[in-house]
Formats: structure tokens, sequence, C-alpha cells
């Protein structure tokens, strides 16, 4: 969730704004520029889902689609605004019973905040680090406040479990499966030294664990699973897109958590996948940055990631793959609300909130994103996964000709946090000339 404030906050002194506009708080200031950009797109018409009446939680969600709602910005700020100035129509809404007073809506908040004349912080140099202040307090809040608690995480993390089928039931024969079909160019061999060094890796991890190292490996669990759920099971994508659990060896191998299947009209003919990681340390984070620079290194360097043992959703085995690689960030906040959606999600009304989570538009907007950003730069390097990234995107708005979910999420402008941050990385990766030499014990082999 995106940090607010209010009138007790210790903010720096403010002053009008350029255009002589005086506002209450720098929150206020920032929800009218936000709100002038996304009227300037509404009257263009490049964003068409405004053109009918919406309902506040309808338009807040919309508004949050678009990916112009910048850390720190009150979206219902914004909604008011527009509503304010015509570009937003709010739907009829029920008759209530005549009993009911009604309340005349935000009139309080708008006097309250006009009494107030604070000054609009002019250091850019400042402003910045109140930024990066501000940014660190959030974290360090969401650090204490979400799964603080042993009894709260063990609960969550177990009925997490309870709906994740594919790695509960793994076990050796599920990799010499692959061999006695002839994928494995080793053969069973092959598959005995591929065990083994699953095996060290998790004696590795067990032998260093801590209470601080199971508990993020309980959360990362939730994260995926809740991933899986919302997008296989509840159709977030349409039922042409399902989220795969990836085999243990292509985990610690291979960095790839799940598989992202783009499935053909008649279900069976067409499969395109996406590798996906996933974090739930957000997008300024360090373990963020160093997933992304790796990722950067790997293809800069002609390497592809490669996964062995996989098996789609219908169950049928895959030989060994390229695939382009998406990261995709949670929130601390985030995951825990999807958790304890997925700890209560045989009642239809909990159901019915995850299957219309806003996470679907987030996540959406960040794989084409990082489909589109990736492509560019794995097309300068000269990798051809670029193919891939584009291949993918293509996909999706293949998606869009049917669903028209799909096409409104295909259509935002992705100038958004998650693309501002991704550049300014391969930016930062490309100054430092990131020095890091690449091995076989990274990727499986060049491009």
């Amino acid at each position: 969730m995106n940090p607010k404030f209010n009138g007790s906050e210790n903010l720096p002194p403010q002053s009008p704004a350029d255009d002589g506009k005086v506002f209450a708080s720098k929150e206020a200031m920032l929800a009218d520029k936000a709100a002038n950009r996304i009227a300037l797109r509404i009257e263009t018409g490049k964003l068409s889902q405004f053109n009918t009446p919406l309902t506040d939680a309808e338009a807040e969600a919309a508004l949050v689609a678009t990916g112009l709602i910048k850390d720190g910005v009150i979206v219902s700020d914004v909604l008011n605004i527009l509503k304010t100035s015509g570009k937003i129509i709010e739907a009829a809404k029920p008759e209530k019973k005549a009993k009911i007073k009604l309340e005349p809506e935000f009139i309080p908040i708008v006097v309250e905040k006009k009494e107030i004349n604070f000054n609009v912080i002019q250091d850019e140099e400042l402003y910045k680090n109140f930024e990066a202040f501000s940014q660190e307090k959030k974290k360090q809040e969401e650090r204490d406040a979400v799964f603080n608690d042993p009894e709260e995480l063990d609960s969550l993390h177990e009925a997490a479990l309870v709906l994740e089928k594919t790695k509960s039931q793994e076990n050796d024969e599920y990799y010499y499966e692959f061999a006695k079909a002839g994928l494995i160019k080793g053969g069973n061999e092959e598959v005995k030294k591929d065990l083994e060094l699953i095996d060290h890796k998790e004696q590795k991890f067990n032998s260093v664990s801590s209470e601080g190292i199971v508990k993020n490996k309980k959360i990362a669990t939730i994260t995926e699973i809740a991933l899986e759920y919302g997008v296989t099971k509840l159709d977030w994508y349409t039922n042409r897109v399902k989220i795969t659990p990836a085999s243990r060896f292509d985990d610690v191998r291979n960095g790839v958590d799940d598989m992202m299947e783009i499935i053909g009209e008649d279900m069976e003919s067409k499969f395109m996948g996406l590798g996906i990681d996933v974090t739930y340390r957000g997008l300024h984070s360090e373990q963020y940055k160093e997933k992304v620079f790796k990722l950067l290194r790997s293809i800069k360097d002609g390497y592809k990631t490669k996964v062995k043992y996989f098996k789609d959703h219908s169950g049928k085995m895959r030989e060994r793959f390229a695939v382009p690689k998406a990261i995709l960030y949670f929130s601390f906040s985030e995951v825990k609300k999807l958790a304890y959606m997925l700890k209560n999600i045989t009642d239809p009304n909990v159901e019915n909130d995850y299957r219309n989570s806003a996470m679907k538009n987030e996540l959406m907007n960040q794989i084409i994103t990082q489909c589109n950003i990736l492509a560019i730069f794995a097309h300068k390097y000269g990798n051809s996964i670029a193919d891939q990234y584009d291949a993918v995107k293509e996909s999706i708005i293949e998606l869009g000709e049917d669903s028209e979910d799909i096409k409104k999420m295909t259509l935002i402008p992705h100038d958004d946090k998650t693309s501002r941050r991704l550049n300014e990385l391969i930016i930062e990766f490309e100054n430092e000339q990131y020095s890091q030499t690449i091995t076989s014990d990274d990727f499986e082999e060049a491009a």
C-alpha cells in the first residue's frame, strides 16, 4: 500500500506550486499532479475505460491499473479531483432508505485542507532525502508489523500448502520419469547427479538456517502459491494462462520458482513459457536489485535460463527448453492480504475478492513491462532470448482479442514505477560494468 500522511506528521515546510495553487500538504500536490496527467490522457482518448460511469471502487481500481499513480499518492484524493473536474463520471448509487442521513461527501476534508497553509519543499536534494527516509520508514513498519507472530505465520503457511499439490508430491521418481521418457541425455545417471545436487543445496541451506531464514522461506512459499492460485485456479488472465510450479531442481539450480504457460486457442497446439522468479522484498529492495543484475548479466553474456524437469498444466513432460525470465515483486502487506484470502478461500465472498484482486493488474503490468524492456536489452547485446520475450508479449496481446480485461491491461502506458526502476537498474548495471564472472553454476549454457 502507498504511504499516507495526515496533518500531524512532521512534514517539511511547503509553498505554493508553480501554477500558484496552494496545497494543504505534499500529498495534495502530488495528487493534483497525478490527476492532471490522467485528465490529459482521458481528454486525448488514451484512457477510454473512464468514458463510462464508474463506482468509486471501480474508478480507484482503474486508476491504479493505469500505472500513473506513484508511490506516496493517495488514490482517493486523485479520484476526488477527477470527479470534481468532471473527467470521471460517478455511477448512480442505489437508493437508500429515507431514514439514513446522507453526509455531504468529502466536504469536511476539503474545508480542513484549505485552512492549512504549508509550503511545498523546493530543495530537490532535501526532497529526495525525505522520500528515501519515508520509504525506509515504511519498509521498517512493514517488517515489524507483518508476520511478526510465528503462530500466525505457521497457520497461514499450512493453509497455503494445502492448496499446493505439485511440489509436495514431488519425489525421486518424478525425475526418473524424464529419463524413462528419453528426455534426459545422460539417462538415470544424470538424474542421479541432479538429485545429489538438490540434496547438497538443501543440506547447505538447512545447515545455515536460522529462525529468520526459515521465516523468509515460509513467506516466499506463501507468495508463490498465492500467485499460482490466482492465475491458475481463478483464471486471472483467462483459462489460457496457467502458473505451474517449477521442479525443486529448476528452483535451486536455475532460479525459476514457477512457469507461466500461455496455451493455444485449442488448449493443445501452442506452448509459450515465461520463467517466474518471485520476491516479496519489494521493488527497491537489495534482493530485487541483485536478482535483476544477475539476470542482466546472464543476458549480456549470451546465456539463457533453461528449465530441465517440467510438467505442464496437463501433466505432459517437456524436454529441456530455454525461457525468458521475469522477476515479479510483492510487498509484505500484499502477501499477507493474499495469505488470509488463501486461508479463507472456501468463503464465496473471499474467493470473489481474490478473483477480482487489483494484484492481477499490477502483476500483468510487471510482466509486460519486463518483456518490453528486457527484449530491448537482449537485442542490444545480441541474445536471441529477445525473440522469446517479444513472443510472450505478443501472445498476451493476442489474448486481449478475446478478453476485454486483458485488452485493458495491455493498453496501459507502461511508464510506471516498475519500468522506471528497471531502466534505472539497467543504467546502473551498464555504468558499473557489472564484473562478476558468469559460470556454468549460474546458468545452463550459452545462447
